[in-house]
């Protein structure tokens, strides 16, 4: 099941759910027509396609891995599945060279009503899928240049029965990564510590837009992913990132943030959220969007000349305004 406080979860089986037929699925060689997929319903109203298999036939798809699996790096298999027939099927995950598999039992469900499955079936109505939920932790001692078999093995049937099938969807191959190790923020080139809110400017547009990334450790275990920056909490929908909010992108590269002015009460104050392309913990970056960079935009000259000798003064001083907008600043002092 997906975890809702995980942002981005890639899915390294392809096609798990079946919407594309068996695009990148495989038949086994025992029964290969007996293995088709089929559009049915869930109780709850929702359709959802299926890989049917029968009589000893089987499918399966072979996985790419991205990491090598260590203590705190693993893969979790999760799927629906119905088994229609008397006898346990099977979900076999192995890989070439390797003396063992995993296999995980695949339970018989309670006996189906026949007369009233034909009946749907006369009706035009799709067949009711009744499966049970499997989360599976994969235990096989994966290393990231192996190919990882996934391998869906119905039951053989008695003579005469062509009912009885492995029912299957939603396959979903997850890699878990740990939290991610970054030391520091950068921002157009400087380096900022972790829990300093990361001071974006109203005004940053253009060739001037805010250049941001995250510097991880080099044994972080996210090197060699993608991630994605999100915004939940956008100050009026005015910060603009590329690539956009979501979209993956290689976790060295910069994001481009343009900080358009906007009306209201600077300082904004609220986060951002790295998520990588895999399960991983969310990190929560504080951000404050208002006018941060400034500069002297006016000199105030005394109003009259002082005689010294006669302990005269007169107050001068600057005017201070937005590096990017030039709007004065009372009471600001320049700096970042």
């Amino acid at each position: 099941m997906l975890d809702p406080s995980i942002q981005a979860e890639r899915n390294l089986i392809i096609n798990g759910d079946f919407s594309q037929s068996l695009a990148q699925w495989k038949r086994g060689p025992v029964n290969p027509s007996y293995v088709v997929t089929k559009g049915e319903q869930l109780e709850g109203g929702e359709r959802v396609n299926i890989l049917s298999a029968l009589d000893g036939s089987s499918a399966y798809q072979e996985v790419t891995l991205f990491k090598s699996a260590s203590d705190d790096v693993r893969y979790v298999i999760s799927f629906l599945c119905e088994m229609d027939h008397e006898k346990e099927g099977l979900l076999e995950l192995s890989v070439a060279g390797l003396p063992v598999t995993q296999q995980i039992p695949l339970h018989p469900g309670g006996r189906r009503d026949r007369h009233d499955d034909l009946l749907r079936q006369r009706a035009g109505l799709p067949r009711l899928f009744k499966p049970r939920s499997y989360q599976v932790d994969v235990t096989l001692p994966l290393v990231d240049t192996h190919i990882l078999k996934v391998h869906a093995i119905s039951p053989v049937n008695k003579e005469g029965d062509y009912f009885s099938s492995l029912r299957i969807t939603r396959i979903n191959l997850q890699l878990h990564l740990p939290a991610a190790q970054v030391l520091t923020l950068e921002l157009d080139g400087q380096q900022l510590p972790l829990g300093r809110a990361v001071p974006l400017c109203l005004g940053a547009l253009g060739l001037a837009a805010h250049r941001f990334k995250c510097i991880h450790a080099q044994d972080d275990a996210w090197r060699g992913t993608r991630a994605s920056l999100h915004n939940k909490a956008n100050p009026q929908g005015a910060i603009v990132a590329d690539p956009d909010w979501g979209k993956d992108k290689p976790l060295d590269d910069s994001w481009s943030l343009v900080c358009p002015e906007i009306d209201g009460d600077p300082p904004y104050l609220f986060n951002l959220q790295l998520s990588n392309e895999f399960h991983a913990p969310v990190l929560d970056i504080p951000v404050s969007l208002g006018d941060h960079r400034l500069k002297f935009i006016q000199l105030k000259e005394a109003a009259h000349y002082v005689v010294m000798e006669y302990d005269q003064s007169m107050r001068v001083g600057v005017c201070v305004g937005s590096h990017y907008t030039d709007k004065a600043q009372e009471g600001q002092s320049p700096g970042r």
